[in-house]
C-alpha cells in the first residue's frame, strides 16, 4: 500500500510504502520523499510491449517518475520528475481493471468556469495513459479514450491550405461541444492561433510552446498536431499524439459560430482540420 505522509511537516512530505499479509497489520517498507497527496503507483508496457514494462509513480501535482518497484521500494531510473499534464488539472485517479487492460485516468479541473454551478470544478475527459520510448528517455502520454468517438455526430473538415496574415482558414460550426483535430506546419510564422469563442490557443513557433502557461509542444517532422476536446465549460488538448495533456476553462456563455486558424508574422500550412460535433452523454 502507498500512502501520503506529512507527519513530520510538509517540508518532509513523502509517499510511504507498507505491506501486509492479512490487510489488518501493516509493516512500513520504505519512503519516497518529494511526493504528496493523491498518490498512485501502476505498471505500464513500453510501446505496448508487455515483456518490457515500467512502474510509474504519480501524485496530485500531475508530476511523475518512471522506474522499478520490487514490492517494497520504488527506484526511479532518472533524476527529478516528468510532467505530462498542464493547466488546471489536479488530483487525478486511475481506474483498475478497465476494459482492454487500459490505464484510464480522470483528473479534477479545479477552475470554477461556471461560478453559479453547485459544484467545485469539473472532471476531465477520461484519457488513456501509455509509455513510449522518446529520444530523451521513456515518457508517458495521455490520449482521450476511444469511447468518445461514439459521441460524434455531425462532422466538418477543411482541405489543406496555406494561411498567412490576412488569409485565415475559417470553418463555420454551430456547436458548443466538439472533438477537433488540427495539424499544421508552422513554417516561418511567429505564431499560429486557433481561435474559438471562449478559447484562444496560441502556438509560438520559435519557442515551440503554447503561450498560455508556456506549455512545451515540439515541432515533430515539421508539424504540430493538436487534438482538442471542447465542452461547455472547459477544453482539453492532447498535443502531438498525447505528449502533453492540457485542461483549461472556457467562457461557456460565448456561443460558437466558427473556428478560425490564423498565422502571425509569416506563412504556415494547415494540413488538417477535422471537427466532430459531440452529443451529450446525458441524452
Amino acid at each position: 500500500m502507498l500512502v501520503y505522509d506529512f507527519t513530520n511537516g510538509k517540508e518532509n512530505q513523502s509517499g510511504r510504502f507498507y505491506s501486509s499479509v492479512d490487510m489488518k497489520h501493516w509493516e512500513h517498507q520504505s519512503d519516497l520523499f518529494g511526493y504528496f497527496e493523491c498518490m498512485e503507483l501502476f505498471k505500464l508496457p513500453v510501446d505496448g510491449d508487455e515483456t518490457n514494462t515500467r512502474w510509474v509513480i504519480y501524485s496530485g501535482d500531475a508530476k511523475y517518475a518512471v522506474g522499478d518497484f520490487d514490492g517494497k521500494t520504488f527506484a526511479p531510473e532518472h533524476e527529478g520528475k516528468y510532467r505530462l499534464h498542464y493547466g488546471t488539472y489536479y488530483a487525478s485517479q486511475t481506474f483498475d481493471n478497465a476494459p482492454g487492460g487500459r490505464k484510464i485516468q480522470v483528473g479534477w479541473n479545479t477552475s470554477q468556469a461556471a461560478p453559479e454551478a453547485p459544484y467545485a470544478g469539473h472532471h476531465s475527459f477520461p484519457h488513456e495513459l501509455s509509455l513510449h520510448r522518446e529520444t530523451d528517455g521513456i515518457r508517458m502520454r495521455a490520449n482521450p479514450i476511444e469511447e468518445i468517438e461514439g459521441l460524434r455526430a455531425k462532422s466538418h473538415a477543411l482541405d489543406a491550405v496555406e494561411i498567412s496574415p490576412g488569409a485565415s482558414a475559417v470553418l463555420p460550426i454551430q456547436s458548443k461541444t466538439f472533438d477537433l483535430t488540427v495539424e499544421f506546419e508552422p513554417g516561418d510564422t511567429d505564431q499560429v492561433v486557433l481561435n474559438i469563442p471562449g478559447t484562444h490557443i496560441r502556438y509560438k513557433t520559435k519557442e515551440q510552446i503554447i503561450e498560455h502557461r508556456e506549455i512545451p509542444l515540439d515541432v515533430i517532422n515539421s508539424k504540430v498536431r493538436i487534438r482538442l476536446l471542447v465542452d461547455a465549460c472547459l477544453y482539453e488538448i492532447a498535443g502531438n499524439d498525447g505528449r502533453v495533456y492540457v485542461s483549461l476553462p472556457r467562457d461557456y456563455k460565448l456561443p460558437i459560430s466558427e473556428i478560425k486558424i490564423e498565422a502571425i508574422g509569416g506563412t504556415a500550412k494547415l494540413t488538417k482540420l477535422e471537427v466532430h460535433e459531440l452529443k451529450s452523454i446525458w441524452e
